[in-house]
């Protein structure tokens, strides 16, 4: 194993899926607050940046790549009395200005795993 730097936000709980020589993680929770915080590893540089947030925050959710430049996140527990999510959000790394909300999911899920 190999330390490298550490991640500009907390992910407990998170999401994080390799697209590409980058590795995405998304939303968790940092103590009792949920996050959307979204930051990305280079494996070439070895540096950490970050993408703009989700859009709704979430932790115990899936992620998954389409291909080498779009990511899906899905279901997860949100804040705020919303005990699961439908969500389905998608971001195209090659135009990394927001998240769309791609569809809903027909059940609510959370823990999810690929």
């Amino acid at each position: 194993w190999e330390h490298i730097t550490r991640l500009p936000s907390p992910h407990c709980l998170g999401s994080a899926v390799c697209v590409g020589p980058q590795l995405v993680v998304t939303g968790g929770v940092c103590g009792s607050r949920y996050t959307s915080a979204v930051d990305v590893f280079h494996f070439v540089t070895g540096q950490w940046s970050c993408l703009p947030n989700l859009k709704t925050k979430r932790c115990l959710h899936g992620s998954l790549a389409l291909d080498s430049h779009q990511i899906l996140v899905f279901g997860g527990t949100c804040p705020g009395g919303a005990p699961e999510s439908c969500a389905v959000e998608r971001m195209d790394l090659n135009q990394p200005e927001n998240w769309e909300q791609f569809m809903t999911m027909p059940l609510l899920a959370s823990s999810l795993a690929l």
